[in-house]
Parts: C-alpha cells; structure tokens; sequence
C-alpha cells in the first residue's frame, strides 16, 4: 500500500493502532482535512434541550444506565451480548423502546428474567432520551430512523450504540457527523468486524505492506432469497403500533403491517441491498485501505426474483477512491455463490478475507508483478481485542470518543451507500467532494 511509511517502526506492532476506524494518526488527520469538519451545516431540528457531554468519563462503581431502542431480531442479540456483560461491565436497563407494544413486553420480560428488575417500556424514544435514568442507548430500529435518533441522542447527551448504516442519505450522514462531534457523546457504529482478532491482523498486515500498493477490492455478498419478505405480519394490530413514531419524518400513510415488519423492501426505508448488506463491507474496505471515501461510483441494478421489493435484488457498483484503487462490490438474491468475502490485490500480491469474525485471512503473491512479491503464502496473525459492546462502555467509562467504530467509520459506510445508490438511481457516475462533504459535478 502507498501508506508504509505512516509511523515509526516501533509503533507498528501496538494493537491501539488497529482498535478503531482511524487504525492510525495518518488516518485520523486525513480523515478531518478532507471532511472539512467544522461545523458549517445545520442540524435536524431537535424539541429536546442540547446538555454537551464532551466524553465525561465515568468511574467503573458507577453503574451504566442502558436504553434499548427498538426490539427486534438484531436487539435481541445485542441485549443478549450486555446482560451477559452486565456484572463486568455494572450495567442495568432501566428502559426498553419499541413502537409494537409486543416488542416491547418481550425486552422487558427478557431483562427481568436475567436481572430481577423490570424496566419501563415506551413507543417513544424520546422517553428515552430525557431519562435522568439512562446514561447511553443502543438502538436497532430501521435504518431510516437511525440519524434522526442518534441526532435527537446527541443533542440529549446519551452516548450511542447504533446499528449500521447510520444513515441512508449524504445529507443524513452529515447531520449525524455534526451531531456526535457537536455533542461529545462517545458513538459506536453496529459493524462487528472491526472486533475480529483476524480482521484487525490484516489492517496492520496491510499497514506494513504486505500486498504492496493497493490497485482493487472486490466484494460480494450473496443470498438464494430475500429473507426479509417471509417476515410474518399477520398478528400485528394497528392497536398495539404507534403508526406515527414508526414513521417518523417519512410521507404519512395508512397503516401498514407489512412495511412495519418487512421494512427492508422499501425504497423510502433503505438503500437496499448496498445499505443492508453492502455497508458492512464498505466498513471493512475502509478500515484496510485507510481510504474512507470513494471520489466517485458508477452502478447498476437488476431483478433477479421479482415479488413486492421496491428494491432491485441484484446490485452492482464499482468505486474510485482518492489512493488510487479501485472497490467493486456485488450483491444478489438467487444465486449465493460464491459465498461472501472480500479480496484486495496490489503490486506485490492478493489477500483473500473469508466473512468471518473468527476467519483465517491468506496473503499470497499471487497475482504479484513486483520483485519482492510474497514467494509463500502467509497466514495472518490475529490480533486480540474486546468486542464492539465492551469496547464502546470503557470508552464511555474513560471518557474517550476513539471507539472502534466511531463516527468517521459511521460516516464512510454511510456515505459510501448513498452515493452506490445515487449512481444506480440516477444512471449517472456521481462525483463526491470529501472537502465539501457533498455531491458534485464531476
């Protein structure tokens, strides 16, 4: 890679280097310059009173007041993973968030049974914002609420923990920047990879110049058939949904049980299959290149299964980036083979990543025109480290905002979505202006 020389030596084998999206000081000044982050734009508009947070550290014999925002499948396992922590970590769960009265019941009777405690339940988010009670939220509602919330979270200064994309929009994603910045909540992106022992082995494998100057990434992420359609509706009453907090800022409409538990089919919900599955990928190639934002995107779509998807189920893009590479990323329903991972060539060689948290990563000289390409196949080292939960509580805890996934990572997936779609949309190559943080002409 072009970067080799990006610090001193002796600094190269300090995993504090690979805990978060910027996996080095180059990356973090780069990062800045070319985001032009003073804040310059307006924010979404909030009812609720800005208390800056500024990353105030919090001493372990406090307990952590957690607020779970939406209770579905994802939830369920991010809940599962803190109750299991909640001893080592002093956590507690005072609140549990959900527009379906049912959802909510199940979160409540979960933490009770493992906790002896039940917590509030509430439609609202906003409830749970302006309790004195809870310190932080972890949020797995649909993607388009995600900025919204986490704007409203940071104005209210609750530290976030918000799945991924956390937004759907270049316009979105700068609210969201502006906001944590702004804020000084510590924020972490749901992008579990970035916990993978062989994952943060690769990012300083690749640091060091294992594969030489990066020319490509190829990606791909395929599935036989869209899950999210077989989702079962038929017990969902409009007298158990708050309709108009599950809509949010999208055009009113009547209710719907179907776009309440299949909300993923929907064009005013998500970015498909680029938003879905392509942002957890985009993190990945962000975090190895050190490169976050492409300059530019051409992109393509087709359907393959048809049915009621707003969204075409099979996507296409390919991606420049400012270092000179460039990403191709891939995407279907019908077809899962091959099955996902992640490939990156440059001049002395190819790195082959599996998707897996646990995935044995080969760098190889295959492909290597370069004299001093790799002559055997090397297995990458892992590098140990905590998981995205805990990493995000001891960084609340020490009042440091430099989480793995922090709010640069957020703002690169998302962005990098976004503008996959604007290509595909539009039927145009889109430009985009890292220094401007907005669309351009090219």
């Amino acid at each position: 890679m072009k970067k080799t020389d990006y610090r001193k030596k002796e600094d190269a084998g300090n995993p504090k280097h690979l805990d978060a999206s910027n996996s080095d000081a180059l990356s973090r000044k780069r990062f800045l310059s070319r985001s032009a982050l003073a804040l310059t734009g307006a924010t979404l508009a909030s009812q609720l009173p800005l208390h800056s947070s500024f990353a105030r550290s919090r001493p372990p014999s406090d307990a952590l007041g957690v607020g779970i925002i939406g209770y579905g499948a994802r939830a369920t396992a991010l809940l599962g993973n803190l109750l299991n922590q909640r001893e080592s970590l002093n956590l507690r769960f005072p609140v549990v968030c959900d527009v379906w009265s049912e959802r909510q019941q199940e979160g409540a009777n979960r933490i009770e049974s493992e906790t002896g405690h039940r917590p509030r339940t509430t439609s609202r988010y906003q409830d749970v914002l302006e309790s004195e009670d809870v310190d932080c939220i972890v949020v797995a509602t649909p993607d388009f609420s995600h900025t919204p919330i986490l704007v409203d979270a940071a104005r209210a200064g609750k530290h976030s923990y918000i799945e991924k994309p956390v937004s759907i929009s270049v316009e979105q994603a700068n609210q969201a920047l502006e906001a944590v910045l702004e804020g000084g909540i510590v924020f972490q992106a749901g992008t579990q990879f970035r916990e993978s022992p062989a994952y943060r082995g690769a990012a300083k494998a690749l640091r060091e110049g294992i594969i030489g100057d990066l020319i490509k990434i190829d990606c791909w992420y395929n599935r036989q058939e869209i899950g999210w359609a077989n989702r079962d509706y038929s017990t969902v009453r409009r007298e158990d949904v708050d309709w108009d907090q599950f809509l949010m800022h999208l055009p009113k409409r009547a209710f719907d049980p179907a776009l309440l538990r299949q909300w993923q089919l929907y064009r005013d919900c998500t970015n498909g299959l680029l938003g879905l599955l392509g942002t957890h990928l985009f993190d990945i190639a962000a975090w190895l290149s050190d490169d976050p934002l492409p300059a530019s995107v051409v992109g393509l779509e087709m359907d393959v299964l048809g049915g009621a998807n707003e969204h075409a189920d099979f996507q296409e893009c390919l991606f420049q980036f400012p270092d000179g590479f460039l990403l191709n990323f891939s995407s279907r329903h019908g077809n899962s083979a091959p099955r996902t991972a992640m490939s990156l060539y440059g001049t002395h060689g190819t790195m082959n990543c599996p998707y897996s948290l646990t995935a044995e990563i080969v760098a190889s000289g295959e492909g290597g025109y370069h004299p001093e390409s790799l002559e055997e196949p090397v297995t990458i080292q892992h590098i140990e480290g905590v998981d995205m939960m805990e990493n995000w509580v001891t960084c609340i805890r020490s009042g440091d905002t430099d989480t793995y996934a922090d709010i640069h990572a957020a703002y690169a997936h998302s962005v990098t979505a976004a503008l996959g779609m604007e290509a595909i949309r539009t039927g145009r190559k889109v430009h985009f202006s890292a220094d401007h943080r907005q669309i351009v002409e090219g």
